[in-house]
């Protein structure tokens, strides 16, 4: 994600720049993680400023019921083989 973080230290703006997975809500967890997060701002001669900063997430899904349903619900649409291996 490309994000802002503001003179106050708080995300002002975020935006994905490469998709984890809209389609399961990733992108937007993603998104809601990092407006949680407050970091010392940048500064410029001494003043905070603004400064754009990327972020790398990683998730780690793990098999619930419900995952298996959704992963059932993708292969049946797709040439890949359930359960997966």
């Amino acid at each position: 994600m490309a994000c802002v973080v503001g003179s106050s230290g708080k995300i002002t703006g975020c935006e994905v720049s490469r998709s984890l997975n809209a389609e399961f809500g990733l992108d937007q967890a993603a998104l809601a993680a990092a407006a949680q997060w407050e970091f010392k701002p940048g500064r410029k001669a001494g003043k905070p400023v603004a400064v754009r900063i990327t972020i790398e997430m990683t998730f780690m899904l793990k098999t619930t019921p419900f995952l298996l349903l959704l992963w059932e619900k993708w292969a049946s649409a797709s040439s890949v083989p359930f359960p997966p291996r």
